[in-house]
């Protein structure tokens, strides 16, 4: 497990063909949250963040693994938001320059702010 200091930043990731959602917030451990099964070739993932640091991964409409941080994020991630690949440190245990092999449709990214 990699902590740097100052780092905010999160993670939706692959693991042994299980959905991970992670969260690292500056000083702290590393927060995961992972899907009990594997997902299958077609599978709707949705990761959530509330603001009081309350993490939900959902898979095909069912909530799949939930989790909490230590409260919201304080600050912007650090890094570029990058998809299928990480262009700089990985916030997890992963190979980030490896690029994802499958394909990723109707990706979608909200902040919820205008609710």
């Amino acid at each position: 497990m990699r902590l740097t200091p100052g780092r905010m930043d999160g993670s939706l990731y692959l693991k042994e063909g299980r959905v991970v959602f992670a969260v690292h917030q500056s000083g702290q451990d590393i927060v995961r949250i992972t899907s009990a099964t594997a997902v299958g070739d077609k599978t709707l993932v949705e990761a959530r963040l509330a603001a009081d640091g309350a993490m939900t991964l959902i898979l095909d409409g069912k909530t799949a693994a939930t989790g909490k941080i230590n409260g919201p994020l304080n600050r912007q991630p650090v890094e570029a938001f990058c998809v299928g690949h990480d262009d700089a440190v990985a916030v997890d245990d992963y190979d980030g320059k490896k690029m994802f092999e499958g394909a990723i449709r109707n990706l979608k990214v909200s902040t919820g702010a205008g609710k």
